[in-house]
This record gives C-alpha cells, structure tokens and sequence, in this order.
C-alpha cells in the first residue's frame, strides 16, 4: 500500500481500481450500496463501522492479519474519529510530545499544534 494515500477514501478508491472493480462490483461483493462507497471515496462521509469496513477489505482480497489489512482498518477508524483497536489513549498521550516535536520540525505555528492537540483529545473516542 501506498504511503502517499492521505485519507481512508483515497486507500478504498486506489484498491478497488487496483481490484479492477467497480463501485458496483464492490458493492455487490460487500453487500453495501455503490453511492455510499462513493461518498467515501469523495471523502464526503467516515468509514462505515467495523463490520462493513471487513466485508470491505475481503472483497478487496485484503488477507486478514496482514500488514495491508491493519493499515486499512486503522485508517478506517481514523477516519471515524476512532483510536485504531491496539491504541489506547494513554499510549496517545505518552506519544504526542514526540508527535508534536515532530509537527515543530515541519515549522507549523503553535497555535496551529495546540489547536491540534484540542483536536485529537476533544473529537477522538478511543474503543
């Protein structure tokens, strides 16, 4: 999988076109419906929740346990706003000075990181 794919929409277009499917063909192997797989690509709505995203990676032909497969289910969840299941906050916390150090590096105003920070612990729910 690409590092370059930003968001859980981009992942989901990039692997059904690799898939050779179409948002049909995806929906019909998934039991979803074509619009909503289309809005998440679009980034116009999260990840469906846990059990779709499954159904999806297995029509995806994503072997489950695998590398591909964790990163999409983790990049689903971020998607819901959701910490990825092996990420508890108190790890979150532990890590973000790290996190943070490295956001500095890339020069970003503090002000933008502190309003990051509200972001995470106001909006992410851990599971």
């Amino acid at each position: 999988m690409s590092n370059d794919l930003k968001t859980f929409g981009d992942l989901l277009k990039s692997l059904r076109c690799q898939a050779k499917l179409s948002l049909r063909d995806l929906a019909r192997k998934a039991a979803d419906d074509p619009a909503n797989i289309s809005r998440i690509e679009r980034r116009l709505c999260p990840a469906s929740g846990e059990n779709v995203t499954k159904r999806f990676a297995k029509a995806l032909g994503l072997t489950p346990q695998s590398d591909e497969w964790f990163q999409f289910m983790e990049m689903a969840a971020l998607s819901r706003r959701e910490l990825p299941r092996d990420i508890t906050e108190e790890e979150l916390v532990s890590e973000l000075p790290v996190f943070l150090q490295a956001l500095k590096g890339k020069m970003l105003p503090v002000e933008d990181l502190l309003e990051l920070k509200d972001t995470l612990f106001g909006e992410l729910k851990p599971r």
